[in-house]
């Protein structure tokens, strides 16, 4: 897949439509393209397809880019990536994330499988004190 056709802006801006083209594509076909984009659209496309396809993406990240996507991915990516992962390759990627993200993402999977708790959005959005909305 030519990188023109997906690239982070396109991403960014149609993540829904970016994941149906690479749901068509075999993953090690879209991989070298994919790791050259930047991870925020990246993860937030990733979202979009199956978690074994998104394992299957992801699994062939660089292990920073890996950490990258993870910080900016939802957390229903991160646990259904997480979930396709060997033991070995989630301690390796856990180990790369900065602490506080290591941590939310620990308390998360603790959480049963299926349940709202262990998709609670890590990110806290905040307004402003003088934001009365």
């Amino acid at each position: 897949m030519n990188s023109s056709v997906i690239d982070s802006e396109y991403l960014r801006r149609h993540p829904g439509e970016a994941a149906d083209l690479l749901d068509q594509v075999p993953t090690d076909a879209i991989v070298d393209d994919l790791a050259r984009l930047d991870p925020a659209p990246l993860a937030l496309s990733l979202d979009y397809l199956s978690p074994a396809k998104a394992a299957a993406i992801f699994r062939r990240l660089s292990n920073e880019q890996q950490a990258e996507v993870i910080e900016k991915a939802s957390p229903r990516l991160t646990i259904a990536v997480l979930s396709e992962l060997d033991a070995e390759e989630e301690a390796a990627l856990l180990a790369l994330l900065a602490p506080p993200v290591r941590e939310d993402i620990t308390r998360l999977a603790r959480f049963p499988e299926n349940s709202a708790g262990r998709l609670m959005d890590r990110l806290y959005r905040g307004f402003p004190p003088d934001r009365n909305g």
